[in-house]
């Protein structure tokens, strides 16, 4: 019978407790294959979609402060309280939202590109969705397009 720590967690998760498992090394396994069949295929929204992902859980950690049990005890030590980490769930859900925002963010900037560009306007850091000039160009309905 396996009885290594992610088994170990795996059981208790199934019995309704509380775990607290870091994934970022099997998420990376995966974008690192992601990213060798990108290269493979020069597919660069493969290429794209693996770093973004891989920087998604560096970010949560780093930026937010969020992270599984084994990180806040290697950073916290004998110190480490509760509050210093979350479970599994809760750290993939936090990856999961600055994942979502960073591909928001990446459609949102192509769609402003290409609106300009049909237009020969200058892109400026100002211009926001609620600004008036924008939506005189339809950029909401070009935006529902592409999504």
């Amino acid at each position: 019978m396996f009885t290594g720590t992610v088994t170990r967690h795996y059981r208790e998760h199934q019995k309704g407790n509380e775990t607290s498992t870091n994934p970022v090394a099997s998420i990376f396994a995966w974008t690192r294959g992601l990213a060798f069949r990108a290269k493979m295929d020069q597919n660069d929204a493969l290429k794209k979609f693996a770093q973004d992902l891989e920087d998604s859980c560096i970010e949560v950690i780093d930026q937010d402060g969020i992270m599984t049990k084994d990180l806040a005890l290697s950073i916290h030590g004998k110190t480490m309280k509760r509050e210093h980490w979350v479970t599994t769930t809760v750290y993939m859900d936090a990856v999961n939202v600055r994942f979502q925002v960073t591909i928001c963010n990446r459609v949102l900037i192509t769609c402003f590109k290409r609106i300009n560009s049909s237009q020969n306007l200058p892109l400026k850091k100002s211009h926001r969705p609620q600004s008036p000039g924008l939506a005189s160009h339809g950029w909401m309905q070009y935006l529902v397009l592409v999504i």
